[in-house]
């Protein structure tokens, strides 16, 4: 909640990416639910007529619906979370580009710090 009240504003093209890339540096996929969901998606494409799919193969043929439905999202450890977001922020903290304001406030380290 702190990093998105930094943000300029919520009509910012870029907010719903970097509130999407935020949540990522926060959330992850549970490992065991992921790994049951590719072993069915597998199945799933073999039926297809796919004989051996790759693992890259297997991962792209997952929609988010598949995975929101059958996968549970849990916190990341606190040391990754803190290196994830602090990998993020120098990209949103640059100066505009694309003739856009930056995604977030000049007073977002000052939050973040706190």
């Amino acid at each position: 909640r702190r990093l998105a009240r930094c943000c300029t504003s919520e009509s910012h093209p870029l907010y719903g990416t970097f509130m999407a890339k935020l949540s990522s540096c926060i959330f992850e996929w549970d490992t065991d639910d992921y790994e049951r969901l590719l072993a069915a998606k597998r199945e799933e494409l073999v039926v297809d007529g796919i004989t051996n799919p790759s693992a890259s193969a297997m991962q792209k043929a997952l929609s988010k619906q598949e995975l929101q439905k059958h996968c549970r999202r849990c916190t990341r450890g606190t040391e990754e979370t803190v290196e994830a977001i602090e990998s993020l922020l120098p990209s949103t903290l640059l100066g505009s580009f694309l003739g856009h304001q930056p995604v977030l406030s000049t007073t977002m380290p000052t939050y973040w710090m706190a």
